[in-house]
C-alpha cells in the first residue's frame, strides 16, 4: 500500500519532555546556593532526584 503525504503550510502545537535525571540534581544544588526562593520546572521524577531535595 502505497501513502502519499502532502506539505502543510505550518503546524502548531507543543511538546513536553519529561526532565533530565542529571540535569535535575544541578537544579538542585544551584536553588540551595542561590539567595531567595528558587521554582524548579519539569524537575526529573525518582527517587533518587527526591532524595537531593532532602
Amino acid at each position: 500500500m502505497d501513502r502519499r503525504i502532502l506539505p502543510t503550510k505550518n503546524i502548531v502545537g507543543g511538546i513536553r519532555l519529561p526532565g533530565d535525571k542529571s540535569i535535575s540534581h544541578r537544579y538542585a544544588m544551584l536553588g540551595a546556593i542561590a539567595e531567595g526562593e528558587s521554582t524548579l520546572r519539569y524537575y526529573a521524577p525518582g527517587a533518587d532526584c527526591a532524595s537531593t531535595l532532602g
